[in-house]
C-alpha cells in the first residue's frame, strides 16, 4: 500500500522496481495518487475485493488514521510498516514489523534484497477482481443514464474519466483535485492516476470540510510553474471536483482563480443538500438546515467572479459542457464553473439505484468474505488455505483489528444504513472499543464472554437502539437501559457523562440520532461480544 510518503520521498521509481521484481500488487492510499500507474498489471486500485486474499500488507508512507480505511484486508493479514517517524509506526494500527526509514531508501533496499519472483495465480486473481469492478462501474453508468431529469453521480464520474483518460487528451496530462462528499464515492471509482500526483484527494482522512476550491488554487499554481511532480505539465488546465456543500466553504476562491488567470475547470455536484442528507432526512427536531435552496445557479456565481459558466441538467449535456469549459481554460487561461444539477434523492437506493447509501455486511463468527461495500454478496476467488473458515471479521487499513478465528457456518447480517450513519456508527465503535466480536448463537455466549468482558445484546427482530429483553419503560431509567452491560446497574436519574440522550417517539423509526446514540452507548461498554441475528434490519 503506497501512500503520501512515497510522493514526499520521490520514491515512485523504487516502488515500481520492487513491485515488478517481487511481483507484488500495489494499491494506493492517501492524499496523492499516481505514484504507481493505474494501467500497470500489478495495480490493485480497481481490484479492491482481491485484497481480502492478501496475507502480508506492506504499508509505505501510510499515515494510519483511526477511521474507516479505504481498503479491507483479511483478519489474519500481517502488517509491515515503513515510516521515517518512529513515533508513528504503531499508531492506530497494530504492526507486526516496523521499519523506521526514509521510504525511498527502504524500497530500494528491499528491491535489492528480495529474490525475483513470479506470482501468476495472485496476479490473475487481481486481474479478475479488476474486471469485475470495471463491469460494475459500467452497470452503474448505464443505470445513471436512465435518469433524464437530473445528472446521476455515476454519469459524472464516467464522463469525466472518458474525457480525461479515453478521449483526445493524453491520459497523464490533466491534474485532478478530487473532492466532494457525495460525488467522491463515484469519481474515485472511475478516475485513474497515470503519473505521480496526478490525483489529489481534497479531504481524505484529515477532517477537512470543503477545502476543494482552495486546494484547486494550489494545484493550479503548482501546475503553472511545474513544481515538483507537476514538472513537465506546465500550463495545462486542471480539474477541481466538489459538491454544493463544499463549494459553499471556499467558493470565493473562484475569484482568486480568475484574478491570477489560472486555467481550472470546477465541477460542482449540485444535489441541493449536504452529503449527509440521508442521515438527516428523518430529523423532525428542527428545520432542514442540511438542505439548500433548490437548483442554485453556481455557474452564475462563477460568471460574476470572472469565470466561464456552464449549467448541466441532463446526462447528454455533460460531455459537451466539459469540452467547452476545458477549451476556455486552455484558450483563455481562466477558470470555468460547471454546475451539474443532481437531486438529493440520488442517495436513496430504493428509489434511485445504485444510490449512495451503503449496505453494511457484518461478517459473523465462521466468517465468509464480506460483501461489496455497496450491497450484495460477491463471490471472490479464494487462495488455498484462505477460505471462508478463516474469515471471522475484517481488518481495514488505519483501523482496529477484527475478531479472531472461530468455527461455524459462514453467515452474514446485512444492515442497510445511510453512508453517513455507517460512518458514525463505525467511528464511534472503533474509537473506543478494542474489538467487537460478532456471533449468531446463544450457545457461544458462555465460552466467548469472560469474567472481565461485558455483553451488549441485540435480540432477533429488535430495532437497532432498543434494549434486549422486555420493552424499556418510558422513564429515564428505562431509556438508559439501552445496551446496558449485563449485571451493571445504572443509577436512576443519571446517564454516562458525554453520551447523547436517546429520543424515541411512538411510531417513529429510529433515525441518525438513534444510530449515533446507540453506537456511543455501546462504545462506552467493555464489549466482548455483540450478538446479532440474521433478519434484524433498520
Amino acid at each position: 500500500m503506497s501512500s503520501n510518503g512515497v510522493l514526499y520521498s520521490k520514491g515512485w521509481d523504487a516502488l515500481r522496481k520492487l513491485a515488478e521484481h517481487a511481483h507484488i500488487p500495489v494499491v494506493e492510499s492517501g492524499a496523492m495518487k499516481g505514484q504507481f500507474p493505474a494501467e500497470h498489471e500489478l495495480s490493485a486500485d480497481a481490484a479492491p475485493m482481491a485484497l481480502m486474499s492478501a496475507d502480508v500488507v506492506l504499508l509505505v508512507g501510510q499515515y494510519c488514521m483511526p477511521t474507516l480505511g479505504e481498503f479491507a484486508f483479511g483478519p489474519d493479514a500481517r502488517y509491515i510498516r515503513i515510516d521515517p517517524g518512529a513515533e508513528d509506526i504503531g499508531r492506530n494500527l497494530p504492526i507486526d514489523v516496523g521499519i523506521v526509514s526514509d521510504e525511498r531508501a527502504a524500497l530500494e533496499a528491499l528491491a535489492d534484497a528480495m529474490p525475483r519472483q513470479r506470482r501468476a495465480a495472485w496476479v490473475a486473481e487481481v486481474a479478475a477482481a479488476r474486471e469485475a469492478f470495471e463491469a460494475e462501474n459500467e452497470e452503474y453508468y448505464r443505470t445513471g443514464l436512465g435518469y433524464t431529469d437530473a445528472v446521476h453521480p455515476a454519469v459524472i464520474g464516467k464522463e469525466l474519466a472518458d474525457f480525461l483518460h479515453h478521449g483526445d487528451l493524453p491520459a497523464d496530462r490533466t491534474t485532478i483535485l478530487q473532492g466532494g462528499y457525495g460525488i467522491a464515492r463515484y469519481t474515485r471509482r472511475y478516475l485513474r492516476a497515470h503519473r505521480p500526483a496526478q490525483i489529489i484527494n481534497g479531504a481524505y482522512q484529515y477532517g477537512a470540510i470543503g477545502p476543494d476550491i482552495g486546494y484547486t488554487v494550489g494545484v493550479a499554481a503548482a501546475v503553472r510553474h511545474g513544481v515538483g511532480a507537476q514538472a513537465g505539465f506546465e500550463g495545462h488546465p486542471v480539474i477541481g471536483i466538489t459538491g454544493d456543500g463544499g463549494f459553499g466553504y471556499t467558493a470565493m476562491e473562484v475569484e482568486t482563480l480568475s484574478k491570477y488567470r489560472f486555467p481550472a475547470v470546477i465541477v460542482v455536484y449540485n444535489n441541493n443538500a449536504w452529503g449527509t442528507w440521508t442521515g438527516q432526512r428523518n430529523n423532525t427536531l428542527g428545520l432542514p438546515v442540511h438542505l439548500f435552496q433548490e437548483n442554485l445557479r453556481y455557474d452564475k456565481l462563477g460568471e460574476a467572479l470572472g469565470a466561464h459558466g456552464e449549467y448541466v441538467t441532463r446526462p447528454d449535456e455533460m460531455r459537451p459542457a466539459l469540452e467547452r469549459a476545458y477549451q476556455v481554460a486552455l484558450d483563455e487561461s481562466r477558470p470555468s464553473v460547471v454546475n451539474v444539477q443532481a437531486k438529493k434523492e440520488f442517495w436513496l437506493r430504493d428509489q434511485y439505484p445504485p444510490g449512495s447509501g451503503r449496505d453494511v455486511l457484518l461478517p459473523l463468527v465462521g466468517g465468509g468474505r464480506p460483501g461489496r461495500s455497496d450491497g450484495g454478496a460477491r463471490a471472490a476467488a479464494r487462495r488455498p488455505g484462505r477460505g471462508a473458515d478463516s474469515i471471522a471479521g475484517v481488518r481495514r487499513a488505519g483501523c482496529l483489528p477484527g475478531a479472531g478465528r472461530a468455527a461455524g457456518p459462514p453467515r452474514a447480517l446485512r444492515v442497510h444504513v445511510p453512508l453517513a450513519g455507517a460512518v458514525a456508527v463505525h467511528a464511534e465503535l472503533r474509537s473506543r472499543v478494542r474489538y467487537a466480536r460478532v456471533s449468531g448463537s446463544a450457545s457461544e455466549r458462555a465460552g466467548a464472554v469472560g469474567s472481565r468482558k461485558r455483553l451488549a445484546e441485540v435480540r432477533p427482530g429488535a430495532r437497532l437502539g432498543r434494549a434486549a429483553g422486555p420493552p424499556p419503560r418510558r422513564s429515564g431509567a428505562g431509556r438508559r437501559a439501552l445496551l446496558r452491560p449485563a449485571g451493571r446497574p445504572v443509577a436512576r436519574g443519571r446517564r454516562p457523562r458525554g453520551s447523547p440522550r436517546l429520543r424515541r417517539e411512538p411510531g417513529r423509526e429510529p433515525g441518525p440520532r438513534d444510530l449515533h446514540a446507540s453506537a456511543h452507548l455501546l462504545s462506552r461498554v467493555h464489549v466482548g461480544e455483540l450478538r446479532c441475528a440474521a433478519g434484524m434490519s433498520t
